[in-house]
This record gives structure tokens, sequence and C-alpha cells, in this order.
């Protein structure tokens, strides 16, 4: 487009109804958001590799690829949900180092043949995080309800760790802990 159109088209520009009925995710969520496109990134490396159309494959180790180091760094660590999602990245990377070292003994059509429990492994990790990402917005949304913002001091507690949801066999709603 030409740059004197650009004026026009950006007053009369309206976003596709559906984006508009999406929640907005929270600053402080995007690094989640960003974790998962990372690790999909990492993955299509590895298929990039074992398919010859990449000279080396990327780091192998689940603490240098970019999610692991953005995971060894979240404040998110401790929270179940999360140890959750470490285990399955350290399956991930597992399995790739199996598939690259069948690779590199010229067995590389079985390789190519279990990418499939590679993008299970990746599906089943990128879900539990679109599951932080879902949790963490309902928790705004239930603290904007009750008028509290958001902030360092609340702590959310997966239904596994809150007594509350212990006790009446419950795992609906996220609870928050105001410290």
């Amino acid at each position: 487009m030409p740059a004197h159109e650009f004026p026009g088209w950006s007053a009369t520009w309206r976003p596709d109804p559906i984006w508009s009925n999406r929640p907005v995710v929270s600053r402080d969520n995007l690094p989640l958001l960003f974790a998962g496109v990372e690790h999909r990134a990492w993955i299509a490396d590895i298929e990039n590799f074992l398919r010859g159309e990449r000279e080396t494959p990327p780091p192998l180790a689940h603490h240098q690829c970019r999610f692991g180091m953005w995971l060894d760094s979240s404040h998110h660590a401790m929270q179940p949900a999360f140890q959750a999602i470490e285990t399955l990245h350290q399956q991930v990377h597992a399995l790739a180092l199996d598939l690259l070292e069948l690779h590199a003994q010229g067995r590389t059509t079985e390789a190519l043949a279990r990418l499939r429990e590679l993008h299970g492994l990746r599906d089943s990790m990128l879900e539990q995080l679109k599951g932080c990402v879902a949790q963490s917005l309902m928790v705004t949304l239930v603290l904007a309800s009750n008028d509290q913002a958001p902030d360092e001091e609340q702590t959310i507690m997966t239904a596994d760790s809150c007594p509350h949801h212990q006790a009446n066999g419950t795992d609906r709603n996220p609870c928050v802990m105001i410290t």
C-alpha cells in the first residue's frame, strides 16, 4: 500500500470480530505464550535436521533451549502445573535425543516415523502451558470481579495445592490467597 493511503486505511480499519472477542492476555503471561512459540520452533528445528534441511541440530539439553532457559528463570517454577510442564519438557528433549541417535546410526526413516511421538509430547506440554495461561486469566477475572488488582503478593494455588479444593474434592476454579 502506498504511504499516502495509510491514514485513510487506518481510520476505517477494524479488527476481525473474532479477534475482539478473545480474552486479553496480561503482560505477565506473554512470556508463557512466547515460551510455547519458542518450543514449537525448537521442534521444527529437530524435524528439519532429521530431514536434512538443517546442518546442525538445536541445543539438546533441556536447560539450553530458550524454553528451558525461560522455565529455569520463571517465577512460576514452584507451582505444581509448571513442575508437570518441566517433566514433559524433559521427556520431549529425551525423545529428541533418541531420534537424533537413530539418525546418526543411519536409521533416519525410523526416526522420522517417531516424530508423531514427539508431536504428542509437544502437544501435551503446550496444552499444560495453555492451561496455565487460562488459569491465570481466570484468576485475573476473579480478582477483577472482586475489585482487587493482582499484584506480587498474591499466590495462585491450583486445585491440588489448595486445602479448600482438597477438602471439597473440586478442581473447577483456582484459589487466590492474598498474603
